[in-house]
């Protein structure tokens, strides 16, 4: 069992150095969207921390304004992604 945690942690930090310097390709974050939407409507929504998740997201991402729905965050994100690509010429991960 010990030996498994090793690998898995070993495979972790190949991945991570692999992302380092990068962000995730527009068809990664479209694919994780479900998942992301899910998990921040279980963890953030009818929470304390709502209020404050919103503020973050409406302070960061373009084209949230009044539109407080994790679709619309999500959207900004893709927006922002897109924006840093553009700008900074970030090199895209495409996955494992």
């Amino acid at each position: 069992m010990a030996q498994v945690r090793k690998i898995r942690s070993w495979r972790c930090q190949q991945a991570n150095a692999v992302k380092s310097e990068t962000f995730p390709a527009d068809f990664l974050l479209k694919q994780a969207r479900p998942r992301v939407l899910d998990w921040w409507g279980n963890a953030i929504i009818g929470t304390e921390r709502e209020q404050q998740f919103y503020s973050e997201a409406e302070a960061a991402l373009p084209m949230l304004g009044e539109n407080r729905t994790l679709d619309a965050v999500f959207e900004g994100m893709l927006q922002q992604r897109l924006r840093l690509k553009t700008n900074l010429r970030l090199v895209e991960w495409l996955g494992m």
